[in-house]
């Protein structure tokens, strides 16, 4: 065979094999002569997150779309610009279902917003007791102060939720904790939680001399808040003065009523002596003089000097006659009784 008849075969021969190459690589599923250019496969398994924010579903009970934010790596306790959680927004309005979702793929129950607020401090506030009850099981902190020095127990008072408060101090929760301001829940507390509070032994931090005060001008108003708020219808200022012997000697009738309503002792005597039948009886207020003593009080307590009401009364014919009607008798007189 001549030379060219050899380059000839030798050609045709190569084109047999590039034409058996390209059917080998389209009969053969995976066989490419060219792998850089096979395109790249996307993960079909990655879980998209759902249009609306993890904190509208929990917000809305969404437990469902909570789960599908999980799935899709979204934190779930994610803060939004007031470094409030998904969770902070579920016990906000009350979605149980929410919280649950929430604190199964682990959501911190005692995070904290911009104020200091926790979802507890929600839970209490907006009365959902299911809610709080879950989230201290989950070890929430009852006793955690928000940036007014409100605790969860303060909110329920506020909201009258005495369910709240009760589920609370059971669980640990202080009674007689002060906000920033210095009142205690018992003082911010509706009727109804009040008395509640005051089961388990809530006080009102309100400093006695106020309702000394308040009594001694007959704002009676302020008297009715005070004792509502539980302050010691017996608390003496710094003289040793009550609050009743206050009103009695200043003339506040009304004032006197309320506060012996209340279980005002009668007879407590200040610092020197005098009760509030000395003052009363002293200033001539014969309508206090009188119901003073409808309510048992001593008409011959003698002051440090060994002076009774009617030693007092001097000069002032109606008070004399009402204590001498009801057995009173002067410092002498009873001296010489006693010989």
């Amino acid at each position: 065979m001549d030379f060219i008849s050899t380059i000839s075969c030798l050609f045709f021969m190569k084109n047999e094999f590039l034409i058996f190459l390209a059917l080998i690589s389209i009969l053969i599923p995976g066989c490419r002569t060219n792998p850089q250019l096979e395109p790249i496969e996307t993960n079909k398994n990655k879980v998209e997150p759902p249009t609306i924010s993890i904190h509208q579903a929990a917000y809305k009970g969404d437990a469902g779309m909570i789960i599908q934010h999980y799935n899709a790596g979204t934190n779930i306790d994610l803060k939004n610009q007031w470094n409030a959680t998904p969770l902070h927004y579920a016990a906000r309005s009350g979605k149980l279902d929410s919280v649950k979702a929430l604190i199964a793929k682990g959501a911190n129950v005692n995070a904290k917003n911009n104020s200091n607020v926790t979802p507890l401090h929600y839970a209490a506030s907006g009365g959902s007791s299911e809610i709080s009850i879950l989230l201290i099981k989950n070890k929430a902190n009852v006793n955690d102060q928000d940036s007014e020095g409100l605790t969860p127990v303060h909110r329920a008072a506020q909201g009258g939720h005495g369910d709240i408060i009760e589920i609370l101090i059971s669980n640990g929760a202080a009674v007689n904790t002060k906000n920033v301001a210095g009142l205690t829940a018992l003082e911010l507390a509706q009727p109804e939680a009040a008395k509640i509070l005051k089961k388990f032994g809530a006080k009102s931090a309100t400093k006695l001399g106020l309702l000394s005060e308040d009594a001694a001008k007959g704002n009676i108003e302020a008297i009715k808040e005070h004792l509502s708020s539980g302050s010691d219808v017996n608390g003496k200022d710094s003289l040793g003065r009550t609050p009743l012997y206050r009103a009695a000697y200043n003339g506040h009738k009304h004032v006197v009523k309320l506060l012996l309503d209340n279980k005002a002792d009668v007879n407590t005597p200040d610092e020197n002596g005098w009760s509030a039948l000395h003052g009363a009886s002293y200033r001539g207020h014969s309508v206090i003089v009188a119901d003073l003593i409808l309510w048992e009080a001593n008409v011959n307590a003698k002051d440090v000097d060994g002076d009774t009401p009617l030693d007092w009364a001097k000069g002032k014919t109606n008070i004399i006659k009402l204590l001498r009607k009801n057995g009173a008798k002067t410092n002498a007189e009873l001296k010489a009784t006693e010989k």
